[in-house]
């Protein structure tokens, strides 16, 4: 029996879930924060600042797919069916004792055809990662912009690296990356 090449470690449900993947819309990007009692003109800026820090990275995520050679689809897309959306999720203050605190979750969400019944369509979860909570302080001040944006990249090269695996190129003998033999070089 031949020894099969290292994989990377993802959740066995994923594995070969971006084969194939024709690229993602978004994407999508909402970042929450508790609710506080605030002035009109506080809430009003505390909206403005969520709403720049979704747009930053939402820029940045698209910048990072791009170079990783993942596209991006726009309105352009004129399928049957829905253009997979890769959405982003980040709450500040996730836990209500630490203003330190936050959580990072992504997925993608694709539209399906279910085995048992090909005529029966869904919107499913079809790679996921996290949620990813801590907290973060910064000279003894809340920071948890700054430890969220460690598992955003984390997550976001986690995506990246499962697209990769799963859409490496076959060799040119035409067997299976797993079915090649190591060799000296």
């Amino acid at each position: 029996m031949k020894p099969s090449a290292p994989r990377p470690f993802f959740q066995p449900s994923q594995l070969g879930a971006l084969r194939g993947l024709p690229g993602i819309r978004g994407p999508g990007c909402s970042v929450f924060e508790p609710p506080d009692v605030l002035s009109s003109n506080a809430f009003a800026e505390r909206v403005e600042r969520t709403n720049a820090t979704a747009r930053r990275i939402h820029k940045v995520v698209r910048r990072m797919f791009r170079k990783a050679g993942i596209a991006i689809i726009g309105p352009e897309w004129r399928k049957p069916v829905q253009a997979p959306l890769f959405e982003i999720s980040i709450q500040y203050g996730a836990f209500a004792e630490s203003k330190g605190s936050y959580s990072v979750e992504m997925h993608l969400i694709e539209e399906v055809v279910l085995v048992r019944d090909p005529e029966i369509r869904i919107e499913a979860v079809t790679w996921k990662y996290g949620p990813r909570t801590g907290t973060a302080y910064i000279d003894g001040e809340p920071a948890p912009e700054s430890g969220a944006e460690r598992y955003i990249r984390e997550g976001i090269y986690s995506f990246i690296s499962s697209y990769r695996f799963d859409n490496r190129p076959a060799r040119e003998s035409g067997e299976s990356f797993e079915a090649q033999p190591l060799r000296d070089r």
